[in-house]
């Protein structure tokens, strides 16, 4: 009765034991499943989102092969202070911000040179276009000063020094000390620039630049620019950049006026 006992129990422990595993392999069974449809579910989702992106950039517009950048530029110059004589035979229009940095080097290092070089000569026709960038607090009342101090028959190229010296403290208190620096009539140069006489011109002068520069795709453009006989010199370039695009239309104009001359007689 014992041993039957035993072996009952026995039978019972191993039966046990076997649905215990069968358990376990059912566990493992289901685990191993879900992992294999997660990972599919995955996969399934990136080659969607791989194929919605694919298909999104075939429906965007494809960019220009190529910008079409005039070779020459034209800009308005009535009513822009210039140096030089009036009949050479290159004309350089800078375009700048009294406070833009890039500006104040140009003036400081290449401009002195540029004037003794070709300006000075009567190579090079100088105009000034003023810029004033919306971010520089001071510029717009600066551009006004220049053209208040010209406004007296003085040289602009005396004023242009000064304030690109002084660009780092432009505030109209300032402005007005440094024209008195300069010798003008103070009472007229304080009302000029006070009740803002040339605030349109120079407001209108910022407007035509930037219009050119969108019609044109100048898409380089910035403080200071130069254009050399209508073509555009961007940044502040060394001497020996304008030297080069200069001495180019000094060359051009002299072929054309030796032609124009040699046809005339014949």
């Amino acid at each position: 009765m014992i041993i039957t006992r035993f072996f009952v129990s026995l039978r019972m422990t191993v039966n046990f034991m076997e649905s215990q595993k069968n358990i376990f392999v059912i566990a493992i069974s289901i685990i191993v499943a879900g992992l294999v449809i997660g990972g599919a579910v995955l996969y399934n989702g990136s080659q969607v989102a791989k194929e919605q992106k694919a298909d999104l950039t075939d429906t965007l517009p494809l960019p220009p092969d190529e910008v079409n950048v005039p070779t020459t530029i034209t800009i308005d110059t009535k009513g822009h202070p210039f140096i030089g004589k009036e009949d050479a035979p290159v004309t350089i229009i800078e375009v700048s911000d009294f406070e833009c940095p890039f500006c104040k080097t140009f003036a400081a290092e290449t401009m002195p040179k540029l004037k003794e070089t070709y300006i000075d000569t009567g190579k090079v026709k100088f105009f000034f276009v003023d810029f004033p960038l919306p971010y520089h607090p001071n510029a717009q009342k600066a551009a006004e000063a220049a053209l208040c101090y010209v406004d007296q028959g003085k040289d602009y190229y005396d004023i242009y020094k000064k304030l690109y010296e002084k660009s780092d403290a432009l505030e109209v208190e300032n402005l007005k000390i440094y024209a008195k620096d300069l010798k003008v009539d103070t009472k007229k140069f304080n009302a000029c620039l006070d009740d803002g006489k040339f605030a349109d011109q120079v407001k209108a002068s910022f407007e035509n630049i930037n219009k050119v520069v969108q019609e044109s795709n100048l898409t380089n453009f910035g403080t200071p620019a130069f254009f050399v006989n209508g073509k555009p010199l961007i940044g502040a370039q060394k001497f020996d950049a304008f030297q080069g695009m200069i001495d180019d239309e000094l060359e051009t104009t002299t072929t054309t006026t030796s032609t124009t001359a040699t046809s005339t007689t014949k």
